[in-house]
């Protein structure tokens, strides 16, 4: 809870920087080198014979960072600071991982699993609702042809130990 706390606070006292607009974090920022990415599964579909799970990037992320980095919110709707530890377990996707999983524009409402059960392991991998669909970003570098998807999950939910802040200024910084 301190945790969550001290990065709300912060999140807060920076967005009332004069020429400050807009203020994130995440744990991962595009093009910075770091880079987390582990299996998803798509709950309810099975995989193919031969069929590898996605290993999307894996980012934690806070309200408006997203905005913070001008990456749009294609559809339903964006974190939000009720998206607690209490509260169901929520994600948002990028275009391409719709794209690919979700041709049907069904993503909002599905679930996924941050995760594959192991054989024996009688602990289930935690389950999140998807609540949105964010533009699709390059992370490594802008010659990127093989797209691996990002997904980004609630910072509130999923504590980082650390995070990269982000800030959009109306103003040269």
């Amino acid at each position: 809870a301190r945790v969550r706390n001290f990065f709300a606070d912060l999140l807060g006292r920076l967005s009332t920087i004069p020429g400050v607009a807009h203020a994130g974090a995440t744990t991962y920022l595009p093009f910075s080198g770091d880079n987390n990415s582990s299996v998803i599964l798509i709950v309810g579909r099975a995989l193919a014979p031969g069929e590898s799970p996605p290993v999307p990037g894996w980012n934690t992320a806070t309200p408006g960072y997203l905005q913070t980095m001008g990456i749009p919110l294609i559809e339903g709707r964006d974190l939000s600071d009720s998206d607690g530890p209490d509260a169901t377990k929520v994600v948002i996707i990028d275009r391409f991982l719709a794209r690919k999983y979700f041709p049907r524009g069904d993503a909002i409402g599905a679930k996924i699993s941050r995760g594959m059960q192991m054989p024996g392991d009688p602990n289930k991998p935690p389950e999140c609702t998807i609540v949105g669909v964010a533009g699709s970003v390059k992370t490594g570098n802008l010659a990127e042809s093989n797209p691996v998807g990002q997904i980004y999950f609630s910072y509130k939910q999923w504590v980082p130990r650390s995070v990269h802040l982000a800030l959009w200024t109306e103003r040269d910084s």
